[in-house]
């Protein structure tokens, strides 16, 4: 065998078992931590939603972009976006937060919106645009539709 065709085939097989390893190791972790994950997530939501109760729905976008600058990082990341989440769900209407918001399937307007808000909001960095996918799925949702309709 040509010592070329044995390197691709050993770096292959080294792909394979260290997929497999990486698979594995990743089941076993949320067999061990994931009712635990689950349970800090929830957490989170309610905290959220708490915190909803006194604020409009720009106040808790507001909130989690400076909590985002504060505490940065991937988990940080996904923690302000379950509280946002929450805090979205109970806040109070503006009848023009969702104004200019492209629906999630529009992807050209959905990308070039998140990078327009994202800079405005001084924040170009991955969170961000996260956390504006979260606003366009809320201003899709029936709770946000029912709450409009509670003030007209």
């Amino acid at each position: 065998m040509k010592p070329i065709l044995t390197f691709l085939a050993v770096g292959c097989a080294a792909v394979i078992v260290l997929a497999a390893v990486v698979a594995i190791g990743g089941f076993w972790f949320l067999d061990q931590k994931g009712d635990d994950l689950l349970a800090k997530g929830q957490a989170l939501r309610e905290n959220g939603m708490l915190s909803g109760r006194d604020l409009t729905e720009a106040q808790c976008l507001d909130q989690t972009m400076a909590r985002s600058r504060t505490d940065k990082g991937m988990l940080s990341g996904i923690q302000q976006a379950l509280w946002l989440d929450g805090c979205l769900e109970t806040s109070a209407v503006e009848a023009n937060f969702c104004d200019g918001v492209p629906p999630e399937s529009d992807m050209r307007r959905t990308i070039t919106w998140r990078i327009s808000r994202c800079s405005e909001m001084l924040s170009n960095d991955s969170p961000c645009q996260n956390f504006l996918a979260r606003v366009q799925k809320y201003c899709e949702e029936d709770v946000r539709r029912v709450k409009l309709s509670a003030i007209k």
